[in-house]
């Protein structure tokens, strides 16, 4: 009867560590589930945050390429300005020459009236050429408020 005993007590202790065996391997597979849910979450948020990245990159890139567009209009127009501003200066600096002539040729009271409608125009040229920097000044604003912008958009 002992070696029955024995065997049944084996058989118990056996049953015991299997027990105990089964409850550590369930252990470590719910363990192991939760490290992988966890793992799965990272990889999506990973996958989100590359895909506002990447959208993140390319509006940066669409500003860059607006701003340099900007740039290269800015030139365009300060070299058109300042060509015409030339222009207007030649085109003064001839019809006071052409009043010095005129003064060597003319009466007084047709040298008062060329004076007078000169200076009209003189004054017509200031008055445009005082409106032309007032649009350059805007145009600079613009640009300081786009970089500005870009500046707040990037960071």
């Amino acid at each position: 009867m002992d070696a029955r005993q024995f065997t049944v007590r084996e058989e118990e202790e056996s049953l015991l560590r299997r027990e105990i065996q089964f409850k550590e391997i369930k252990k470590q597979l719910r363990t192991t589930k939760e490290q992988y849910k966890e793992e799965e979450l990272k990889q999506l948020e990973l996958t989100k945050m590359k895909s506002y990245l990447k959208q993140v990159e390319g509006e940066r890139n669409d500003a860059q390429r607006q701003l340099s567009q900007e740039k290269r209009t800015r030139a365009l127009q300060e070299r058109n300005l300042h060509n015409v501003r030339k222009e207007k200066e030649a085109a003064a600096s001839k019809m006071m020459q052409d009043l010095m002539v005129a003064v060597s040729c003319e009466n007084k009271n047709y040298l008062l009236d060329d004076i007078c409608g000169l200076n009209e125009e003189v004054a017509a040229i200031q008055v445009e050429l005082e409106g032309d920097k007032f649009k350059e000044k805007q145009r600079e604003n613009v640009q300081n408020q786009g970089k500005v912008l870009q500046s707040d958009f990037i960071l």
